[in-house]
């Protein structure tokens, strides 16, 4: 199972579980249930939330962005940490998390239908 998306790539993932459609399937549908309410947490407490949180939550969101394949996330979420980190203007790293929230809106979307495409025996 190949992806033709510019947004999602899942070679990583179909190489991590050696191909076993039944645990692209799992990580795939994991991702699905838990970033979705991580990203929104972000994006509805950015102007609430301590850089220490801020950073936190990034962080952890950076292995299941690059398990499932979302292009250019990773990437989002490790200036983030640094912003984060760095105490840069806040409105920087909102801007930052927007970004991040967008391209996960639009990775999920993507992953949604490679979901549909993937066949468990």
């Amino acid at each position: 199972m190949e992806s033709s998306s510019k947004i999602v790539d899942l070679s990583f993932l179909i190489k991590f579980t050696k191909g076993d459609n039944s645990k692209i399937k799992y990580f795939i549908e994991m991702y699905l249930r838990t970033a979705s309410s991580l990203f929104n947490e972000m994006e509805e407490a950015v102007d609430k939330m301590s850089n220490n949180e801020l950073y936190s939550r990034a962080h952890s969101l950076k292995p299941q962005c690059t398990y499932v394949g979302i292009i250019g996330l990773k990437e989002i979420l490790v200036e983030i940490e640094n912003a984060a980190k760095e105490n840069m203007d806040r409105n920087a790293i909102k801007e930052l998390v927007l970004k991040a929230v967008e391209l996960n809106k639009k990775g999920m979307a993507e992953l949604e239908k490679q979901l549909e495409a993937v066949k468990v025996a």
